[in-house]
């Protein structure tokens, strides 16, 4: 019998006006195994569906990704009454609550470790985050210089001041990449991950169709959504190529057309070519 770990200090919320179907399916797998303080789903208005053991917070759809960061530096703070939240979005979750350490909650951030920087200040990535709530209230303060994209507000531009002046403790880099991984490979299995690209690791690939074929189309033609195509082109299968080709059929007309796209479908197209004659050699 699966033991369910349980977080008494920790809130999951997800904060998600744009695509809050894929945010709630975010936080129904990060539930899976884990019992939390309390789980919050911030979503629009229009946005009606029941979660079950989720309380909704109903805000304006943001109009830019702007207003997404300066929610979270400005208003997070007021929405969360345990000592830390566990921040996901639609594309990160928990894959393995058995990871989980209770050491974790020593820090005010966690967040996976950005490769491209070497300068001390690389942890990390807020799209599967943990953030203290002393840390929300540090950021409310006079001299923190808020901007988009908000982790690298925290991580980055204010990380001295938040050290120095509010004592907030970021995760050491060998923690951050036992808690998740995003732009790097993972060298140890994680408690959660960040990344489209990286859902053909996590996802058997019959639940990874099922997925894409909820994605609004608004995103199907973004950069990681192209990612997650090369992700799966270099280990190809019958099944991964069809959730390629439910991709290709649903991309707006403007990245259908785009010579990344065009790339990407003829790349496919080969591969479908290579596996039929394989199928043909077998069958002989």
């Amino acid at each position: 019998m699966t033991q369910t770990l349980h977080l008494p200090d920790v809130t999951l919320c997800v904060v998600s006006t744009r695509e809050p179907e894929l945010g709630a399916l975010s936080l129904q797998r990060s539930m899976k195994g884990v019992r939390y303080a309390s789980v919050i789903m911030v979503s629009p208005p229009d946005f009606t569906v029941t979660l079950k053991d989720v309380s909704k917070i109903v805000i304006a759809r943001f109009a830019s990704i702007r207003e997404y960061s300066a929610f979270l530096l400005e208003d997070l703070s007021e929405c969360i009454k345990s000592s830390h939240v566990l921040l996901v979005q639609w594309d990160g979750f928990v894959v393995n609550p058995t990871v989980w350490q209770a050491d974790f909650l020593q820090y005010d951030y966690i967040g996976a470790v950005w490769p491209q920087f070497d300068d001390g200040m690389n942890v990390g990535n807020g799209g599967f985050s943990l953030r203290s709530r002393r840390l929300l209230r540090a950021l409310q303060g006079p001299d923190i210089e808020l901007s988009h994209p908000e982790d690298v507000c925290i991580c980055r531009i204010n990380r001295r001041r938040l050290e120095s002046k509010y004592g907030i403790r970021f995760a050491p880099e060998d923690v951050a990449r036992q808690f998740s991984f995003e732009r790097e490979k993972p060298s140890r299995t994680t408690f959660g991950f960040h990344g489209l690209f990286a859902f053909p690791q996590i996802m058997p690939d019959d639940e990874l169709l099922e997925f894409v074929q909820k994605m609004p189309p608004a995103i199907l033609g973004g950069r990681d959504t192209l990612d997650l195509c090369k992700a799966l082109l270099l280990a190809p299968s019958p099944l991964r190529l069809n959730v390629i080709d439910v991709i290709c059929s649903r991309l707006p007309l403007a990245h259908a057309l785009s010579p990344a796209w065009m790339g990407i479908r003829a790349k496919a197209a080969m591969q479908y070519k290579s596996s039929k004659r394989a199928q043909n050699t077998i069958a002989r």
